[in-house]
């Protein structure tokens, strides 16, 4: 073998454990994340809270398996969280789940599930008038999908698409129906140290509901928060 031969065998060699060494550094399941592409990992958990619209929020999430994550969020609701712009008091109970389907590089992907239950005034399930503050009750599941890109170290974009079906009803006025919506999600984590984390959280949509409710079929959410890893 020449010498040059040889110099560029080594090179090579160098470039490919270089690039395996990144491949394996990248920061996908198995790190801190509340709402990214990137599951915590199996026996790693999580307390995350948020204030902003339509409530204030405090999650835990847990590591059921390496590329599943469970969560419980309770929300104090001061606005809708179907849709629209409607102000009313009321409470969410929410069982966020995310699976990692694929990661590469700086990149991971997931399935997101999340099944939640609202009760609280009228107003909140698009009542107005007479029965905006009575008591109402609404269900529904959202499933989507999100992507998680670090940009750095410590920053991780996050980008999804999501959509749901519900049910809404308030008994006193005899009125039950269907409700439905398509939106976009952004935001950004950025980790102040090994096991804190802030966040700022962004959904944007449109709902679908009978014509008489949600005379604003806007869905706007917005959040910012702090994570915690146990």
């Amino acid at each position: 073998m020449t010498k040059s031969a040889a110099i560029t065998l080594l090179l090579v060699s160098t470039f490919a454990l270089s690039a395996n060494a990144h491949a394996d550094d990248r920061p996908t399941s198995g790190e801190m994340s509340l709402s990214s592409g990137r599951t915590l990992g199996i026996g790693r958990s999580m307390l995350g809270a948020g204030i902003g619209w339509p409530g204030l929020f405090a999650e835990f999430d847990t590591g059921i398996t390496s590329r599943f994550t469970l969560g419980v969020r309770g929300t104090a609701l001061y606005g809708s969280p179907v849709m629209g712009f409607a102000m009313g008091m009321g409470a969410e109970l929410a069982a966020p789940m995310r699976f990692h389907l694929w990661g590469h590089d700086r990149l991971d992907l997931a399935l997101t599930l999340k099944p939640a239950f609202v009760a609280g005034q009228g107003a909140l399930a698009g009542e107005g008038g007479t029965f905006d503050n009575d008591a109402s009750y609404s269900g529904r599941l959202e499933v989507g999908s999100v992507i998680g890109a670090a940009l750095t170290s410590s920053t991780t974009f996050i980008l999804g698409v999501s959509g749901s079906g519900g049910y809404a009803t308030t008994p006193d006025a005899n009125q039950s129906y269907m409700t439905g919506s398509i939106h976009a999600n952004v935001g950004i984590e950025g980790l102040m140290s090994r096991d804190t984390m802030l966040f700022v959280l962004f959904d944007g949509g449109y709902g679908f509901a009978p014509a008489n409710k949600f005379d604003k079929h806007v869905i706007v959410s917005l959040y910012l928060g702090l994570g915690y890893e146990l």
